[in-house]
């Protein structure tokens, strides 16, 4: 027999859930006292494996659109920094995620002369993988040089057949003749 070490990779558990990102946003000192629009024109992350845990970082781009204090309009862009750390089993081996963040609602709030609560709610889908080296039959050979013996210490055996099997599988299997 030939082995070699495989990686064999099984879906350990699917995840989705929802998570809230609130931020205090500076727009500057000439004030602010209207908010035209508010959206977001990506979400960007980074998912990593460490010590048992499973890190999701990553950034909201916010983009507002605003009047100042002597209404002249102005825009701003601003991330929103937040970090998932979704429950995982204990003692994986090697853990890899595919994930997918959509961002379900962005509302706002101002709160001074010159800054902008921004909250955003998030919802994370993860399939998590983990992959295992483990030891593998590759290739099997048999050696046709040394002949199997009958076995001589029975003198009749009785072998009740499935339906589909054959007389030369079953006679191979015993080491005699289909006779």
């Amino acid at each position: 027999m030939s082995y070699k070490q495989t990686p064999l990779v099984r879906l350990v558990s699917d995840i989705a859930l929802s998570q809230s990102v609130k931020d205090e946003v500076k727009t500057g000192d000439s004030g602010i006292t209207k908010i035209i629009d508010l959206w977001s024109d990506g979400i960007n992350s980074i998912t990593t494996y460490e010590n048992g845990t499973l890190n999701i970082k990553g950034k909201i781009n916010c983009c507002i659109f605003a009047l100042d204090s002597d209404n002249i309009p102005f825009y701003v862009e601003r991330a929103l920094d937040f970090v998932i750390i979704p429950e995982i089993p204990q003692g994986l081996e090697s853990v890899n995620a595919h994930t997918n963040i959509s961002l379900i609602m962005l509302n706002f709030r101002i709160t001074g002369d010159n800054s902008v609560e921004i909250k955003a709610d998030i919802r994370l889908k993860a399939t998590i993988f983990e992959t295992r080296v483990c030891k593998a039959i590759t290739a099997v050979s048999g050696n046709e040089e040394r002949k199997r013996e009958k076995d001589k210490t029975a003198a009749l055996t009785l072998y009740y057949a499935d339906e589909g099997e054959n007389l030369w599988s079953i006679a191979r299997l015993y080491c005699t003749s289909v006779e």
